[in-house]
């Protein structure tokens, strides 16, 4: 006599431990499941698996960890080159180079070219695999890292001063742009007039492995896994791009800007390197910054740090904002916005395109600012 029920629970019980690795990517599609519970969710998911199948669980963890490695060590990649660029404005204007941040493209520019391209020439570019997958499919997929961004933006910089006749730009950064454009300033000075920093400023010679971890958690490490996933044949990139693309409608940071492109999962190499690097240098596998590129002092230009206050957590540190504030050489700190308790932002993050009126306002007086 055959146990029916035993069965059927068996078969219930194997479809349960088979379907729990993969539980986490239902998440995108619960529309009130935060982007904060993502991470958390996979880890869950994976703990979950190995404690019910412990041996397939491992061995399918060790080959995606193998075919990673080998995809990532077998990669190509180009030496630093100058990007393609988009010029704009008056042809003997002060230059102003904007650079932007994940998950955008130039078009985040377009409401501050519209405007100062009267008086300025307006520089934008698109930062390598962000505008589309296929550049990444034929060139590297694996991207960049920043001490590679930053030498190709400082090339890119060279050609269009000399083409200028110039000695030096006005940088216009957000997000992972401001990153970049902080690393600029202190390996570049010569190059540069003034910096301005939108929503995000972090000091490069500071790399904190806890914050970094922390905001990993909070949705970094979600944008890796995607990176990750991408990597792998057949379905890898419409899973990934799946998971960047939910993205889009809950972030707690404000709503991103409409692109010409759909992002994907490719641009999200930025974050792989800070993380992968960060882990690096605590390992001493990678020397710290100021040693790899021999910087001995601190150079200061004037700066502009303008963020949006009704967002639910900054992305700079007290600190950053107080010594801005104390310098004399006509650097400012503008908050614009307000937080309200239980509302979503409505300038937030991108407050150069959804705050661009109070936005190139703040700009041009800080342009025209003579100190």
């Amino acid at each position: 006599m055959v146990d029916e029920s035993g069965t059927q629970g068996s078969w219930l019980y194997s479809i349960f431990c088979a379907a729990v690795p993969f539980a986490w990517l239902a998440l995108p599609a619960i529309p009130k499941a935060r982007i904060l519970t993502y991470t958390p969710t996979v880890v869950v998911c994976v703990l979950l698996s190995l404690f019910l199948q412990p041996t397939s669980t491992l061995l399918v963890l060790v080959g995606l960890i193998a075919y990673t490695v080998g995809s990532y060590n077998s990669a190509p990649v180009p030496p630093p080159r100058a990007y393609d660029v988009k010029v704009e404005g008056k042809e003997d204007g002060e230059i102003l180079f904007f650079m932007h941040g994940w998950p955008d493209n130039s078009t985040v520019w377009s409401k501050n070219v519209e405007f100062f391209r009267k008086e300025y020439k307006c520089i934008t570019f698109t930062l390598p695999n962000f505008n589309d997958r296929e550049p990444a499919r034929k060139v590297n997929p694996w991207g960049y890292d920043e001490d590679h961004i930053v030498a190709s933006i400082a090339i890119t910089l060279k050609q269009q001063l000399k083409a200028a006749g110039k000695d030096k730009v006005v940088l216009v950064s957000h997000d992972w742009g401001a990153i970049f454009a902080a690393s600029l300033v202190l390996q570049h000075p010569e190059m540069i007039k003034s910096v301005v920093y939108i929503d995000v400023k972090k000091d490069p010679l500071i790399n904190s492995f806890i914050l970094n971890m922390v905001f990993g958690f909070v949705y970094m490490y979600w944008i890796i896994l995607a990176f990750l996933i991408q990597g792998l044949p057949y379905i890898g990139e419409p899973i990934a791009d799946y998971m960047i693309g939910s993205m889009s409608s809950k972030m707690s940071v404000g709503r991103h800007p409409p692109r010409d492109i759909p992002a994907t999962a490719a641009c999200g190499y930025p974050y792989f390197y800070m993380h992968l690097r960060g882990f690096q240098e605590k390992l001493g596998i990678l020397r710290p910054f100021k040693a790899r590129h021999g910087i001995t002092n601190l150079p200061q230009v004037k700066t502009l740090f303008i963020y949006a206050k009704d967002k639910p957590f900054m992305f700079h540190l007290p600190k950053a904002e107080k010594e801005l504030k104390e310098r004399k050489d006509g650097s400012k700190v503008v908050g614009i916005g307000e937080k309200k308790e239980g509302e979503k932002p409505k300038i937030g993050h991108w407050l150069q395109y959804y705050g661009s009126d109070i936005f190139n306002e703040e700009l041009d007086n800080f342009l025209k600012d003579p100190n």
